[in-house]
């Protein structure tokens, strides 16, 4: 898989940072609206975290070579996929970013610009459910079918990954070893078992330094507070900015290198917040 649904990942592209040899024009207010992914926003929610990721290094390492750029379609299916595993887990929660379609219009129809998914950990043997989560039932059909599709899929995924020059996951290796390590070392101790965790938000690039980043950010971080509940998250560089407004702090910094892939890296930026109290 493209992207590892084992750990946290939100060093997505969520709010450039200010060029220290010029200001960019101040950008008018955006009406933006923020609530609960819904299944339908999936295939949007693709695309927009892929365009977002397109220049981040992280996203560069973790995926081979042959599917970043202008052939994405495998990489499309497969991140579809995940966020359709991610949206269906009752522990987290994915959000959405609407905002006008057409930036000259403020009228104009509201569309997808960004997402975020925050996972509310708990204690071991623990299980935390939003509330009022929604199901959505599967005709019957699908648990006869469902495996075949997915015994044909797997196969043809296993020859296309067979293929030389074709698909290096080492660097998906790499970043997973390297959060598992640090992960271990920062997070399993009583005090922060039960914690809220960032492990993705994006912005789609033409809607970026509108404040949407924070806005997103803010969403986990209140919940976090009224529990009187840590924040963390995983960041790269394009982030930081966002981060450090919201309160968060660093706590390691972590250079994943691919010695065994395409020879690429990524520096990971491990961050908390502590709670600002309850409300």
């Amino acid at each position: 898989m493209p992207i590892d649904d084992t750990s946290s990942s939100s060093h997505l592209d969520s709010e450039k940072p200010l060029s220290s040899s010029s200001s960019p024009k101040a950008k008018p207010p955006l009406n933006i609206t923020i609530r609960e992914a819904e299944l339908f926003d999936l295939p949007r929610i693709t695309i927009v975290s892929l365009r977002a990721y397109d220049n981040d290094d992280l996203h560069h390492l973790i995926n081979p070579p042959s599917l970043v750029g202008d052939n994405q379609s495998t990489l499309r299916y497969e991140a579809l996929i995940w966020h359709h595993q991610q949206f269906l887990s009752p522990d987290r929660t994915t959000l959405v970013a609407l905002a006008p379609s057409d930036l000259s219009n403020p009228d104009s129809i509201p569309k997808i610009v960004g997402f975020a998914r925050w996972h509310r950990l708990c204690a071991p043997g623990e299980r935390h459910r939003r509330p009022n989560q929604r199901t959505y039932p599967r005709p019957w059909i699908f648990k006869y079918v469902k495996p075949c599709l997915n015994h044909i899929a797997n196969t043809i995924w296993s020859f296309i990954c067979s293929q030389p020059n074709i698909t290096n996951w080492a660097g998906l290796y790499a970043y997973s070893d390297a959060v598992r390590k640090a992960e271990e070392e920062l997070y399993r101790v009583p005090g922060l078992w039960q914690r809220w965790e960032l492990e993705n938000v994006c912005v789609d690039p033409d809607y970026q330094r509108f404040g949407i980043g924070g806005k997103l950010v803010d969403w986990g971080c209140a919940r976090a507070d009224e529990e009187g509940l840590a924040c963390t998250l995983e960041a790269s560089q394009a982030g930081m900015r966002v981060y450090l407004k919201k309160g968060f702090v660093t706590i390691r910094e972590v250079t994943v290198v691919d010695e065994e892939g395409h020879g690429g890296k990524a520096e990971l930026t491990f961050m908390m917040r502590e709670p600002m109290g309850r409300k």
